[in-house]
């Protein structure tokens, strides 16, 4: 059975096993001071549709829960954009196509936006759609 919490908590796992030494990173509702003109990362999870799958008895039925996977690549401000592609390169690596294991989070899309300046920062996003089933 995945959980809300579980499904969260396999997607940080498996990005800050992906993302390793590659720049600073934060997590949502972390305290967290970007460094000074380095780049770094934010990722959030957010939960979007949930649909009752099957009927049945208490702890038998079964519901699609779907969300999406936030990370948000920051570079210095004029420093070009190829540091904030290439770490939005490497958070699209690491969902891509991916299916997280032992809770089989399925992710089915990863899209990267370049969004521009962000105060001293240049930002792209990259976000990750995903599916698992929840039993209850």
């Amino acid at each position: 059975m995945t959980t809300l919490a579980e499904a969260k908590e396999l997607i940080y796992l498996t990005f800050f096993n992906g993302w390793g030494a590659t720049s600073a990173y934060t997590f949502d509702n972390e305290n967290f001071t970007p460094p000074v003109a380095l780049p770094w990362a934010r990722l959030a999870v957010r939960h979007n549709l949930s649909n009752q799958a099957s009927l049945g008895p208490t702890l038998a039925r079964k519901y699609d829960r779907s969300g999406s996977i936030f990370i948000q690549c920051f570079a210095p401000l004029d420093s070009g954009t190829a540091t904030a592609d290439n770490l939005a390169s490497i958070a699209q690596g690491i969902f891509e196509g991916k299916t997280l294991t032992p809770d089989n989070v399925r992710i089915y899309d990863v899209t990267i936006r370049e969004i521009g300046p962000d105060e001293q920062w240049y930002m792209i996003n990259v976000e990750a759609f995903f599916e698992y089933t929840q039993t209850k």
